[in-house]
């Protein structure tokens, strides 16, 4: 019995502590308490060492992450700099793929060791519902970086290849 109780306060102090930090998530703070605990209740936590990359770019999406802690940076394949301003505790990524079925659109890599909280993309859809036109229109971010892509013949493996008049970094 007292291994049950155990059990049941870990996971209830657990959801607590996802729900502070779903409170602390800008984009879901309109949500109201069911929604924050049903939210917490499906969290799990992802651990990411400095490097280590997140997503890939190209890649299928099937998740969704909120940054606990750690810094990531936003990468395009033939792009220089970075695409987005680093992604730091309360920022999310990995909606665009979940809402539009689309591949992944830039590399995420943890540039510090992070941790993210993580819905996979059935409870992302279920859960996340009720955000999803704020999400959608927050992906106009993703538009203005369309721009700065290289354009070009892609080889069979997904690479640009190099046009005659353009430098190689």
């Amino acid at each position: 019995m007292d291994l049950l109780l155990r059990m049941c306060d870990r996971r209830l102090l657990l959801a607590r502590r996802h729900e502070t930090f779903i409170k602390s998530v800008p984009i879901l703070t309109s949500l109201n308490q069911y929604e924050r605990l049903t939210i917490a209740d499906a969290l799990s936590s992802e651990s990411f060492k400095e490097e280590e990359v997140v997503i890939r770019e190209g890649d299928e999406g099937d998740k969704f992450y909120i940054v606990e802690s750690g810094e990531f940076k936003v990468t395009k394949d033939g792009v220089s700099e970075e695409v987005h301003t680093r992604l730091k505790a309360g920022d999310y990524f990995g909606e665009r793929a979940l809402l539009t079925n689309e591949a992944r659109a830039a590399t995420i890599t943890a540039v510090t060791r992070g941790v993210c909280q993580v819905l996979d993309r059935a409870t992302f859809k279920r859960l996340l519902g009720p955000l999803e036109e704020i999400m959608r229109s927050n992906m106009e971010v993703y538009a203005k970086y369309a721009d700065s892509v290289p354009t070009g013949d892609v080889d069979a493996e997904g690479k640009k290849e190099a046009d005659s008049d353009e430098d190689e970094d």
